[in-house]
């Protein structure tokens, strides 16, 4: 039987293995980070528990990291008990004095380097593969191979990323509300993003799921995480959609429509349209043989004005297919 020094002395071990598991890369006092729009922290970054919201503008001490290089940072909330709290680096970009930002490049560029993940995922699809599929939508009923959407990328969305950075809405009740009306597809009783005349002319043909609300989705999941009005955030998603449509990119797409092709040749097109090494912030998705998105990774002033040879980050994901077949519209 052990003594009573010697169970405390277990004790005493047992404890400090606990602590050492919870001590995760901690970081210099000096480092701190200004939050580029309004974001979830948590206790927990598995659970999601113990949510507040950090304000826009506001800054805070970072205490931790979850891994090097990380992903999500631990920051104090003043006004939370406890006050450690964990937000996803897509929030903002932390800071530390004597360790200045990169220069913004002066024209097209590589992909940022592998280190960090994207801050921003653009997703295009191809909407004549999606109608195979979902002819029930308004969009697909009156799809013609005149549409623009047959002879062009459309915007699914613009996500702010890490996975699962949605609903950024600070009230917990109306999130839950908002959350489960999306859960159930009830997007007619999702609340409308406001857009004035010329925002949403331009997203009804960037965007062809605007017939079935698809909008007020993207707004609530996504939009609200970006740190920007309605008009700026579907604004900014179509600007870049145009951009990448009136690239080597489109008219490879446009060139190409009832045929194969293969991710090789998008991806040997985004080198062409933006840079050398562009391809690597590229995945090609494919439903069978044929081609669903074009998913691209982006990060740095994704709600600024750079053009979107500046933004290209390397994809977080890989494509799941070396080529597929563009479908022609059904009607």
């Amino acid at each position: 039987m052990k003594t009573l020094s010697q169970r405390i002395a277990t004790m005493m071990a047992a404890a400090s293995v606990v602590l050492a598991t919870l001590i995760v890369a901690p970081v210099a006092k000096a480092e701190t980070l200004t939050t580029a729009q309004a974001c979830p922290a948590y206790l927990s970054i598995k659970k999601k528990t113990g949510e507040v919201m950090l304000a826009q503008g506001e800054t805070y001490q970072v205490v931790a990291h979850n891994k090097e290089p990380p992903t999500w940072l631990q920051v104090e909330v003043a006004t939370a008990a406890p006050k450690g709290r964990w937000v996803a680096v897509g929030c903002a970009q932390a800071s530390q004095p004597g360790r200045p930002d990169a220069p913004a490049p002066s024209g097209p560029a590589q992909p940022h380097p592998p280190g960090g993940k994207a801050s921003h995922l653009l997703s295009l699809s191809w909407e004549p593969t999606f109608c195979e599929a979902h002819g029930d939508k308004t969009e697909c009923a009156g799809e013609t191979s005149a549409s623009p959407d047959a002879r062009q990328l459309s915007l699914h969305g613009l996500w702010p990323q890490p996975k699962g950075f949605y609903y950024c809405i600070a009230d917990a009740a109306e999130k839950k509300r908002i959350r489960d009306l999306d859960d159930a597809h009830q997007w007619d009783k999702l609340p409308e993003p406001g857009l004035s005349g010329g925002v949403h002319d331009r997203l009804a043909v960037a965007m062809p799921g605007v017939q079935s609300l698809l909008e007020r989705h993207e707004w609530a999941k996504h939009g609200t995480c970006f740190g920007a009005t309605p008009d700026a955030y579907f604004g900014r998603a179509v600007d870049l959609v145009d951009q990448i449509n009136a690239s080597a990119v489109g008219q490879l797409i446009a060139a190409n429509v009832g045929k194969t092709v293969t991710t090789a040749q998008i991806r040997a097109a985004f080198d062409d349209a933006f840079g050398a090494g562009s391809a690597d912030a590229v995945a090609v998705k494919c439903a069978g043989a044929a081609i669903t998105e074009i998913e691209v990774y982006l990060a740095g002033p994704v709600n600024g004005t750079d053009p979107v040879g500046k933004l290209l980050h390397h994809a977080d994901e890989a494509s799941t297919c070396q080529k597929g077949q563009l479908s022609r519209p059904n009607s």
